[in-house]
């Protein structure tokens, strides 16, 4: 069965790595980088089938597999969410995990067969193995949080910038790196049971189980990621986050006549009707440099670019619903009115300002 399974694993990983690095789409480097992942990851699964190797091969395999598809998975994450990621020569820092490993595996990989055999077959004998076993782990452990850490940072700088941002496009990404953290938690287990546990059936089950996993969180991706390139919006890497600006700066900018001024252009313009307006936008609607006006929404009225632009969106659309003039006018009407591209983001915001739904501040008012 771990055969079969491994097999049919193998196969699905170089059919979807073909299938990225030949189909044409915008986003070509991302698809480049996930390709990458899954050829590397089907050759980790021919660790399962008997295939005749040297020795040194095995090892090297292994290792190479561990510690260059998790920084992968993470240039493929900034490749969708930054519009202007690009790889560049630092990137190459990236190796420096397999060049350790590399250094210290050295004695093995120029010593005879017999003396390679003895390390892969009692790994935790030597200080080598004692040492690589939770470098790996930490390797692994340290991508995943430099992974949420960047999906969290993309979160909020999408919030500062866009007055519709989708956040459903950072859920699903969010939710594949969480399955990437079980399908770790699974190969740490794994591990723990081949090093510590004399019933080889435990152990065989566990890379069952493993193996069950990946074909599941394999089926998921090809239903999610292949549409994520071209449904998820990119950001400009250089935005930065509000608070990473100075106290200093902050204060110095966010002048009082700006704050005026601001407010009577979305009263005056309702800028906040364009359902895909951007800060990017409003700050050449009004010839103000957007870190700028980033820093007056975010210093003054100590929101979001997307909670601002919201809550001018909410205030018309409550006008509206009080509006006797506009009973007949249909709630679902209303939310494209006022600039909301969605019923749903509608209620949210609504109830999130008001304490009401629409219907409710209707019957109310």
């Amino acid at each position: 069965m771990l055969q079969t399974l491994s097999i049919v694993l193998a196969v699905l990983s170089l059919l979807f790595a073909i299938f990225l690095f030949t189909v044409k789409t915008k986003n070509k480097l991302g698809n480049v980088l996930l390709g990458l992942y899954f050829a590397i990851m089907a050759v980790d699964f021919s660790a399962y089938i008997n295939i005749d190797m040297p020795v040194s091969v095995a090892m090297f395999r292994n290792d190479f597999v561990s510690l260059t598809s998790r920084p992968l998975i993470y240039l493929y994450v900034l490749s969708v969410i930054y519009s202007d990621f690009k790889l560049h020569k630092k990137h190459l820092l990236h190796l420096s995990w397999l060049a350790i490993d590399l250094i210290i595996m050295l004695p093995f990989y120029l010593g005879g067969e017999s003396k390679q055999l003895e390390f892969f077959s009692n790994y935790l004998d030597f200080p080598q193995g004692k040492f690589l076993m939770p470098f790996s782990m930490v390797h692994t452990q340290f991508y995943l949080t430099l992974i949420f850490i960047t999906l969290i940072q993309y979160k909020k700088k999408l919030l500062q910038n866009f007055s519709s941002p989708n956040l459903t496009n950072h859920k699903w990404l969010l939710q594949m790196t969480v399955m990437l953290q079980i399908l770790f938690l699974f190969v740490f287990t794994k591990n723990i049971l081949r090093f510590f546990s004399y019933d080889f059936s435990v152990v065989e089950n566990s890379r069952i189980a493993m193996l069950l996993f990946i074909i599941f969180f394999l089926c998921w991706l090809l239903m999610k990621a292949l549409h994520a390139p071209e449904i998820f919006r990119g950001i400009d890497s250089r935005l930065k986050l509000f608070k990473e600006i100075t106290e200093e700066e902050k204060k110095k900018i966010a002048q009082e006549e700006k704050v005026e001024s601001l407010k009577s252009y979305m009263k005056e313009k309702e800028p906040f009707l364009n359902a895909n307006l951007t800060i990017q936008n409003l700050a050449d609607q009004m010839s103000l440099p957007v870190r700028e006006l980033s820093i007056i929404i975010n210093f003054h009225f100590n929101r979001h670019f997307y909670d601002f632009i919201n809550f001018y969106r909410i205030e018309k659309a409550k006008k509206l619903l009080k509006d006797r003039s506009k009973q007949d006018l249909m709630v679902f009407e209303v939310f494209y009115d006022v600039g909301f591209n969605s019923k749903s983001s509608f209620n949210t915001a609504f109830k999130k300002h008001v304490g009401l739904t629409p219907t409710q501040y209707r019957k109310s008012s």
